[in-house]
């Protein structure tokens, strides 16, 4: 527990020089998240579409 404590008290002591540097990475974050996630459903999108484009013209005759 007093390990716990002293953590703790040295990260309080401590905020105000790294503090600067988290709210820098907490904003490029909130940046580059949004893109990161559109991007990525693009990607889920457009495998979805290949996937039902190949079902479809696959010489398969069990579909209906």
């Amino acid at each position: 527990m007093e390990n716990t404590t002293n953590v703790t008290a040295f990260g309080a002591v401590t905020t105000p020089f790294w503090l600067p540097a988290l709210n820098t990475a907490s904003e490029i974050a909130g940046t580059v998240a949004p893109i990161l996630g559109a991007l990525w459903l693009t990607v889920q999108i457009v495998a979805k579409c290949v996937d039902i484009y190949r079902k479809w013209n696959s010489p398969n005759e069990d579909r209906q």
